[in-house]
């Protein structure tokens, strides 16, 4: 995935350089990465100069290279770098990786006895500080009902102002346009459950379910 692109391996190149060692960096950037110009991994291994031996097959490719060669990672979730779960204009400070990165851990802990590593999980951080809950679709609904006791730990612990789950979709904060997904570009099935610091007792026991 390009977003690995701007991992800590690219932070300092230069230490390399200072060695007085020829050396080249390389990313697992593929052809369907390439059609989305919005992913600041492409940029940061640009500026690099990394190499993306990869940049001219799809990931479907590189999936079935991976499995002829029997890899045993050849069919796990990507896991693209923190900065990709921040929605266009939120700041990628340490506490908001932080905050994204503590989520993530406590969803795949708490559905640890239907997720694996095939299944993706993304907690993104959206404008105003809102948290949303991304699952691959057979898992969504029993994310919306373990919300009630998820809210300790995601809105009152990490201070989320709201939580919702959609179904995942790769790239869903960010558009080729540069803006946020709408409410128009949705899926009709892409309900949510959100809850929030204010909601009273009784609110929490019954989804709220929206297409924002």
């Amino acid at each position: 995935s390009s977003s690995s692109s701007s991992s800590t391996s690219f932070e300092h190149p230069q230490d390399a350089a200072a060695a007085d060692a020829p050396f080249s960096l390389y990313n697992g950037t593929n052809m369907d990465d390439l059609q989305d110009p919005t992913r600041l991994g492409l940029i940061a291994a640009q500026e690099f100069d990394v190499k993306s031996p990869l940049q001219h097959i799809t990931k479907a490719q590189v999936r079935a290279a991976a499995r002829h060669l029997k890899l045993p990672n050849w069919n796990y979730a990507a896991s693209p770098c923190l900065r990709s779960r921040l929605a266009l204009g939120v700041p990628a400070t340490a506490q908001h990786l932080q905050r994204v990165e503590r989520s993530e851990r406590f969803v795949r802990i708490a559905l640890a006895h239907v997720l694996d590593e095939t299944s993706n999980v993304r907690v993104r951080l959206l404008a105003r500080n809102r948290a949303r809950i991304e699952l691959d679709e057979p898992h969504v609904d029993e994310a919306h009902a373990k919300m009630d006791q998820w809210d300790q730990e995601l809105v009152q612990e990490l201070g989320f102002s709201s939580v919702e789950i959609k179904a995942f979709r790769s790239g869903s904060v960010a558009t080729k346009d540069g803006r946020n997904v709408t409410k128009s570009q949705q899926p009709p099935s892409a309900a949510t459950t959100t809850t929030t610091p204010h909601d009273a007792s009784s609110a929490h026991s019954s989804a709220q379910t929206s297409f924002g």
